[in-house]
């Protein structure tokens, strides 16, 4: 199955949400520059802007990406 959006729930006891998918080819990317295809697993992030803005939240992703 392909990764999925998920909501956020109401009551904001999660701010940040990530789905994964099934194994694909991808492609990546090296600080070098070379691209290599390889298995990897998709995912999708949903995140509540209402517990940072969204400069915070962008570094923050950045980090983990």
């Amino acid at each position: 199955m392909e990764a999925a959006y998920h909501h956020l729930y109401a009551a904001g006891t999660c701010g940040l949400f990530a789905v994964l998918g099934a194994p694909k080819k991808m492609l990546f990317i090296d600080p070098d520059g070379s691209q290599h295809v390889r298995e990897g697993l998709p995912v999708r992030w949903t995140v509540d802007t209402r517990t940072a803005d969204g400069h915070y939240n962008a570094v923050c992703l950045r980090a983990v990406q």
